[in-house]
Order: C-alpha cells, then sequence, then structure tokens
C-alpha cells in the first residue's frame, strides 16, 4: 500500500531550519575563496555575464553553446551575481551556498512527504549537506549548474507528490515545467523521469513491481506512459547537448576512447564512486582517463552485478534498497563515460544527485536495525560521529579551493603525474613572472600527455611575450597554430601577437587593392601571401577568396586558396579550389601534384 503523504508540521519546521544553518556554518569558509582557472573565467568572466541580465544577454543566454552545454538559467544566475556582486568572489560562492542549503531543506522536506518519516529523511539530507564529495559542486563558480540543476530537481519531485496525490494536467504541468528548468540549468538532469518511476514503486507505490501478485496500483504501462512529455523533453534536451558538446569539440570520438575503454572505465567508476563515498580521500578536480586493466573492469562489473542481484532480492521485502540502488546507478548514466566528454574519467561533481539514491537505501536499510531503545541510541551516536567527520572534512576540502595554485598543489600532491595541473601550475608561475619555473611545469604537462602539444605551445609563448621575447613567442604561437588550424586559442594568441604586421602588410597593399581591376586582384593575392607565411590562414582565406570573387578566371588565385584550405584541414574545398584552377589551366603542374596529394584525405 502507498505510504500516508504527510503534512508540514512545527517540528519539521525546526529540523528544516536546523539543516539549513548547520549547511551555511559547514560551508561558511568558502566566501573567502577566490575563483580559480579551471572554467571560472569562462563563465563568470565572459564580457554578457559581467554586464548583467541585458535584453542582449537574455538573448545570448537562451541561444548559445558556451564550452560544450546549453544552460541558459545557469547563465542567467551568473548574470544576476554579477549585476550584484561585481567582481566579488564571495558573492558568486555565497549564491551557491545558499542554493545548496536549498537543496538540502527541498530534499528533507520532498523524503518526509514522499515517505512519512522524520528522521531517516533528516538523516539522507544531512548526508547530502555535509558530504566531502559534495564540494566541487558547491566551491567551483562554474558549476553553478549542478548546485541550479539540482534545485528545480527538488522542486520537480515535491511537485511530483502533489500529483502523485491527485493526478491531473493543472498538477501535472509544474511537474513538466521543474524537469525543463533542471535541464536549462545542466542537462544530467534527463535521468529525472526514470527516477519517478522508481518512486511510483517505493514509496509511493502507485505501481507494485516487487509484489507476485498484486491487486493495487496501475499497472506500469499506465504510469510510464503518463510520464511520455517527460521523455520527449528529455530526447529533445539529449540532441541539444549532443550539438553543444560537439560545438566545443568535446565529444570525444569513438577513435580517442575505444567501447572497451569507456565500458570499463564506466565498471570501474560506478565502484570508485562507492569507495570514495565510503572513504572520501585523496578528492582532486582533475582524475585523468587512463587504460584500465582487464581484471580491474572484470572485477568491478562482478561486484557491480552482484549488488544488483543482492538488491533485486531484498526488493519485496526492503525495496528501498533496489530503488536506491538503481537510482544511484540510472542517474549516473549520463556522465558515467559511455558517452565520453572530455579527459576526465570521473568527477566528484557527478555524484551530487546521485548520491541521493545510495543515501536512500544505507539510511532505510539501517533504520531497520532500530529494533529498540539502546540500538537507536547506538545508531543515533554513530550517525552524529559520521556527521561530524564528514563535516570536518568538507572544511578541509573547501581550503583547497581558495585559489588556482592551491588547487593546483593539491591535486599534485595526490596525482603527481597529472598533466593538466602541471599545465596550469606553469601558466601561473608564468604570469608571476617566474618564466624558468613556469616552463619547467609545462614541459613536464607535455611529457605525460603529449596531446597537449598545441596548448603548451601557447602558454609558452604567452610567457615568452611577458617576458619581452616576442620572436621566440612567435615561433611557438605559429607551431600552435600548425598543430591545430582549427584552435581558437592558438588562433586568438597568434593574432593578437602579430597585430602590428597585419596592420602593416594591410596598409602596405590596401593603395594596390583600392585601384581595382587586375591591380586589384594582384594585391589581394599577395595581401594573402604575406599573411599565409605568418600563420595567418584564416586571414588569408579572407583575401584569396576575394580574389577569385574579383577574377574567377585567376588560376594562380584558386590554386592559392587551394592551398590555404589544406592548411586549415577543409580537404574538400581545397580540391574543389585546385580542380577549378586546372579547368582554367590544365597544365598547372603545381595544382595536379597538389591534388594527388589530397586525394587519400578525402
Amino acid at each position: 500500500m502507498r505510504p500516508a503523504l504527510c503534512a508540514g508540521s512545527k517540528q519539521d519546521a525546526v529540523l528544516a531550519v536546523a539543516l539549513c544553518a548547520v549547511t551555511l556554518l559547514v560551508y561558511s569558509p568558502v566566501l573567502a575563496n577566490g575563483f580559480i582557472f579551471f572554467d571560472d573565467p569562462g563563465y563568470v568572466g565572459n564580457p554578457y555575464v559581467l554586464r548583467g541580465p541585458t535584453p542582449a544577454g537574455l538573448h545570448w543566454a537562451f541561444t548559445v553553446f558556451l564550452l560544450g552545454n546549453w544552460i541558459p538559467l545557469t547563465l542567467l544566475s551568473h548574470m544576476l551575481d554579477a549585476r550584484v556582486f561585481g567582481a566579488w568572489a564571495g558573492g558568486h560562492h555565497l549564491t551557491s551556498v545558499l542554493l545548496h542549503a536549498a537543496n538540502t531543506v527541498l530534499l528533507f522536506l520532498a523524503l518526509r512527504r514522499l515517505t512519512g518519516a522524520r528522521w531517516p529523511s533528516v538523516a539522507v539530507a544531512a548526508l547530502f549537506a555535509l558530504h566531502p564529495l559534495h564540494v566541487e559542486s558547491v566551491a567551483w563558480v562554474a558549476e553553478r549548474k549542478d548546485v541550479l540543476c539540482a534545485f528545480f530537481w527538488m522542486l520537480t519531485l515535491l511537485a511530483y507528490v502533489r500529483y502523485a496525490e491527485r493526478p491531473g494536467t493543472g498538477r501535472f504541468l509544474p511537474v513538466a515545467a521543474g524537469f525543463v528548468a533542471a535541464l536549462m540549468a545542466k542537462p544530467m538532469a534527463i535521468s529525472l523521469p526514470f527516477v519517478l518511476l522508481l518512486l511510483d514503486a517505493w514509496p509511493l507505490g502507485r505501481w507494485q513491481p516487487f509484489e507476485r501478485t498484486s491487486h493495487h496500483g496501475a499497472s506500469f504501462p499506465r504510469i510510464a506512459f503518463e510520464k511520455t512529455p517527460l521523455f520527449l523533453i528529455a530526447a529533445a534536451s539529449s540532441v541539444v547537448t549532443i550539438l553543444a558538446q560537439r560545438s566545443d569539440e568535446a565529444l570525444r570520438s569513438w577513435d580517442q576512447y575505444r567501447v572497451g575503454l569507456r565500458i570499463a572505465n564506466a565498471l570501474v567508476s560506478y565502484v570508485r564512486y562507492l569507495g570514495k563515498t565510503v572513504w572520501p580521500a585523496d578528492l582532486i578536480l582533475f582524475y585523468p582517463f587512463v587504460p584500465i586493466p582487464a581484471w580491474q573492469a572484470i572485477g568491478a562489473g562482478a561486484l557491480l552485478a552482484a549488488l544488483c542481484v543482492l538488491a533485486a532480492l531484498a526488493a519485496r521485502r526492503r525495496p528501498h534498497l533496489l530503488v536506491g540502488w538503481l537510482w544511484y546507478l540510472g542517474t549516473l548514466v549520463p556522465v558515467i563515460g559511455l558517452v565520453q566528454v572530455g579527459g576526465q574519467a570521473l568527477a566528484d561533481r557527478y555524484t551530487y544527485l546521485p548520491h541521493v539514491g545510495l543515501f536512500v537505501a544505507a539510511v532505510w536499510g539501517g533504520s531497520e536495525l532500530l529494533r529498540g531503545p539502546r540500538s537507536r541510541r547506538l545508531v543515533a551516536a554513530a550517525t552524529g560521529i559520521a556527521l561530524a567527520t564528514l563535516a570536518a572534512a568538507t572544511v578541509v576540502q573547501l581550503g583547497y579551493w581558495r585559489d588556482s595554485t592551491v588547487m593546483s598543489r593539491r591535486i599534485l600532491a595526490v596525482d603527481p603525474a597529472n598533466y593538466r595541473a602541471l599545465n596550469t601550475l606553469g601558466a601561473l608561475l608564468a604570469q608571476d613572472g617566474d618564466v624558468q619555473g613556469g616552463s619547467t611545469f609545462l614541459s613536464q604537462s607535455f611529457r605525460n600527455n603529449p596531446t597537449l602539444l598545441g596548448e603548451v605551445h601557447i602558454r609558452t609563448g604567452n610567457q615568452l611575450l611577458a617576458a619581452g621575447k616576442r620572436e621566440q613567442a612567435l615561433q611557438h604561437f605559429r607551431r600552435a597554430a600548425q598543430l591545430d588550424p582549427f584552435s581558437p586559442a592558438a588562433g586568438q594568441a597568434l593574432r593578437e601577437a602579430l597585430a602590428p604586421e597585419v596592420k602593416e602588410i594591410r596598409a602596405r597593399f590596401r593603395p594596390m587593392i583600392a585601384s581595382g581591376g587586375a591591380t586589384a586582384v594582384e594585391g589581394l593575392y599577395r595581401q594573402g601571401v604575406c599573411l599565409g607565411w605568418e600563420g595567418l590562414h584564416e586571414e588569408a582565406l579572407e583575401s584569396f577568396a576575394e580574389a577569385v570573387r574579383t577574377d574567377p578566371g585567376n588560376a594562380k588565385a584558386h590554386f592559392a586558396l587551394g592551398f590555404t584550405y589544406t592548411n586549415l584541414k577543409r580537404y574538400r574545398e581545397a580540391a574543389a579550389a585546385y580542380e577549378t584552377a586546372l579547368r582554367i589551366k590544365p597544365d598547372l603542374a603545381e595544382a595536379k601534384q597538389a591534388l594527388e596529394r589530397l586525394r587519400p584525405l578525402m
């Protein structure tokens, strides 16, 4: 039978206030922290965000894919912070802490309403509030999306409880609206309809999969069908998310991360999250993706399978174990690495919502041990000690988020070979004037991960530029652009460093281009050649494209256009340009040779 849904009470209100107060107290040290180098500049340092909410900013927030994400509500929250707090990092942290406190209270109220159980609901909410794995979601301003998504998630749970009491379209609309809002804060909320189906089974009892025979509740097809709008919303969000990740080249190809490696990493990550939940030590911001021995993947898979079997066998008498376990497994699916985004193997922040399922299973399972007054006192004492220990660990973890240098050194203390931390610390030292020290860390970062070569060249070039060694800096910028012609950072660095040369080149050929006719075409061609010599292929492309528009019969300009497309790895367009050059001048040997070299790349 479905449990009675309880109304609020004075005791519940006191407990909610206490949970909020403890959360704010434990997280108060973060107000003294600054922004960090990892992603914070991309969100808070964005010009649209810094101007606060404006009509242009609102349009931008809802139309931009920023750092591989479509998160308009999160961007709006950053804009509001910028309007209220300006560049004071403490104010931005305060908003995240308030949201975390609100999420804690809402979780308590949702569980209290769902189950009617007061103290287990308090225990789950307290674990959620104080567990150190959640520091990353709260103390990292760029992860505002985590706490804001969870805020709408919790509101959706409360709205769903109201709908479950008396289903109807008017009561379903807030559920759908809350789900949309959660997705617009962070697309990881895509698993929410699945969680609602679990809650329908326990504790709501709207369908009863754990009973051998049942005469109560609705059928599963009916329960699932009512959520069709939510599944359609989730499908649309999946498409948008994939487009957003591709726009930032964050979505890793199957060649980069093979299926076997992804599955192995997913299995091991599930188990590593369990281990970190029980023993939250050596927590760092970035865990590199590394090869996994077969025995680890097999062992992790066997353990997960065994836990699934045990939870399923106990489901009839203890449905909370299976519901909590499936909540944990299901909500991690979008970020477990089967669709690999970025270079991390796992991340502490990914446990923010999945942890609720684990805590529900653990707390409701543990409450069954309370068979007498003595047992209750022992369990209460153990719970108090555990929460105090978690709170102390959270305070310590908050200290590692003080600034980028402290964070980088903490990562290296745990993982001395962590290429991302080496890279960041090298850049920070260079910015502070320690060019030699910065170069040492950057070189070590490259040795540990050669794929960072382009990024290392850019940061080394910035160091040299800051030290006044412009020619050496230009060599590194050009090399970065050659390695990755599509890199916005490489192009921007080279463009800014070469600004005087570009200005001089354009000024030199401006009279020729202005004269018109064949002279203008020759001026555009020569300007493109000079820009190409400097490594500015996009600018050179503009000059050659204008030349062939002005004189479509100029074979030399078409060949130069094809050569520039080749440098930019736009091979089909390069081939078309070479073919046009050959139609105009069939004996153009350079075009024939270039076309032959190009064919295997297409």
